[in-house]
């Protein structure tokens, strides 16, 4: 698995997520290493702080990724 999120794959695999009503393992994948990715610039106390961080984030990404409105 790549480091690094392509936009378009991700976009891709969203549409095709919302249209089968579920994400697809490209898509979960994909945010899943957003949500691993998106706090490594900033620096916690505690190791407990930056992974409670992390679950946070993917917990807001699954919870609200079918409100995403793609452009056709």
């Amino acid at each position: 698995m790549a480091n690094y999120v392509n936009n378009e794959v991700l976009y891709n695999e969203i549409v095709i997520s919302l249209e089968a009503g579920e994400l697809t393992k490209g898509a979960l994948d994909s945010l899943m290493l957003i949500a691993e990715n998106a706090n490594q610039k900033l620096s916690y106390d505690k190791e407990m702080d930056r992974e409670d961080c992390i679950q946070f984030a993917k917990y807001e990404l699954l919870k609200y990724w079918r409100g995403f409105k793609p452009q056709y």
